[in-house]
């Protein structure tokens, strides 16, 4: 640290522009070591044994595998969760296709289910769709296995050597060119099959037919019903989640730093938010790797978006610099000393605070969203002076306790800074939506 000779007012603030260089030093070597345990996680994961693999057991876990379990079961537990809809949905839609067939009395009711299952997705549009693709394929395979029954008839070794030739393109051929031509190829080897099995003709074709009408008339009246805006409206109530429990994570976290700066950190139970805003990002990656894979226009922007699910981890990554910076805090300073530093720092917080919940009831109605908040000098001036005493122990050298305070004064700066771009994708964001809706 540079020397200020007898502590005045130059040395001190030749002290706090250093910290300025120093704090990125500090940003980098988290954002480092953050990327060093990733590779380690990473290798050590790619030695386990084939039952962990197998049971999907996360090396290195700091919690047990009942609890990392439960957290994990209980992030879903909530009523804008994407796995929640979707079990529900498909639990649904199977129980009517299942009711459906054994009221109807048809044969081979399982393809009822099957349909239901192959046309099912996050939207009514979405849906109505794949059940033309899946008719319209299921129409082709019949035509096409009705004209190879034709020409083979019952020759069953025939039907043997076309089997694996059917099975391989009902694999391929759905990723390789289409869901429709999927269905086509998949009833090609269903007719193979069946005509092997239990040879019946073309009445086989006109179940398939029937069974697969039935089931996809299930998934359309389940998807009116149960999710008709599909994955867009999810994915924007699990943003304003994310941001809130990701924005009361930081919170949380600058009051730790608080009480560290009165208290040894080993008293100090880690802020309870953070496992919230770990659920919340859970269920926001979900909700966006469904808005990713579901068909049709998207309102906004991929580039947008990703900005805004990236502003969540920015949030998140922050509050963890936070709590490292803290962990091996000295503390032990009576409450009085620093009740300024502190009160500086808890107010900056709630400031950051009540901007990403504004942000967050913007996304969630559609309303306006705020404009960037702007760095607050003052605020920033009365930190330093709290901390001034702080800043050079007995021998004058550079005090940790000082230091961390001002860092954490800045890392609030970077997630301030981190507003600008979130509140410009979710300004573009807005317009869009609004133009359509007009439209």
């Amino acid at each position: 640290m540079p020397d200020g000779g007898s502590g005045g007012r130059r040395g001190l603030d030749t002290l706090v522009d250093s910290l300025d260089v120093t704090f990125r030093a500090q940003e980098v070597a988290f954002v480092v070591l953050q990327i060093a345990r990733n590779v380690d996680i990473a290798r050590t994961a790619d030695h386990r044994s084939w039952p962990d693999r197998l049971l999907g057991r996360e090396p290195g876990s700091p919690t047990g595998r009942l609890t990392s379990a439960t957290e994990r079961a209980a992030a879903h537990v909530e009523p804008h969760s994407i796995w929640l809809h979707n079990s529900i949905r498909g639990a649904i839609g199977l129980g009517i296709g299942i009711a459906l067939a054994d009221v109807t009395g048809v044969q081979h009711g399982f393809w009822i289910t099957l349909g239901t299952l192959s046309v099912l997705r996050s939207n009514a549009l979405s849906t109505g769709q794949n059940v033309f693709r899946a008719l319209g394929g299921t129409l082709a395979g019949s035509i096409l296995g009705a004209g190879l029954l034709q020409v083979i008839g019952h020759h069953t070794s025939v039907l043997w050597i076309l089997l694996p030739v059917a099975v391989m393109a009902a694999g391929v051929v759905p990723a390789a060119i289409s869901f429709a031509a999927g269905q086509a190829a998949f009833t090609l080897t269903l007719v193979i099959l069946f005509d092997i099995a239990q040879p019946a003709g073309l009445s086989v074709i006109l179940f398939r037919i029937e069974d697969i009408a039935l089931g996809c008339a299930v998934s359309l009246v389940v998807g009116l019903l149960f999710w008709p805006r599909g994955a867009s409206a999810a994915l924007a109530r699990a943003l304003a989640e994310a941001y809130v429990d990701s924005a009361r994570y930081v919170l949380g976290a600058v009051g730790y730093a608080v009480s560290c700066c009165t208290f040894r950190p080993e008293t100090i139970e880690p802020p309870r938010e953070g496992r919230r805003a770990a659920a919340a990002a859970r269920r926001l990656d979900d909700a966006f790797r469904t808005y990713l894979a579901e068909r049709g226009a998207k309102d906004v922007s991929l580039c947008e978006t990703t900005t805004l699910v990236n502003g969540v981890v920015g949030l998140r990554l922050a509050a963890d610099a936070v709590l490292e910076l803290w962990r091996r805090a000295p503390g032990g300073r009576p409450l009085e000393d620093r009740a300024a530093a502190q009160r500086e720092l808890l107010v900056m917080a709630e400031r950051v605070f009540r901007w990403y919940e504004s942000l967050a009831g913007g996304l969630e109605s559609e309303g306006p969203v705020p404009e960037p908040l702007e760095s607050d000098r003052e605020h920033n001036a009365r930190l330093v002076e709290a901390v001034r005493r702080d800043l050079r122990d007995a021998d004058g050298q550079a005090a940790g306790t000082g230091i961390r305070i001002i860092w954490t004064g800045d890392h609030l700066e970077a997630v301030r800074r981190l507003q600008s771009p979130i509140a410009a994708a979710a300004g573009h964001a807005d317009a869009r939506v609004a133009v359509m809706g007009s439209v």
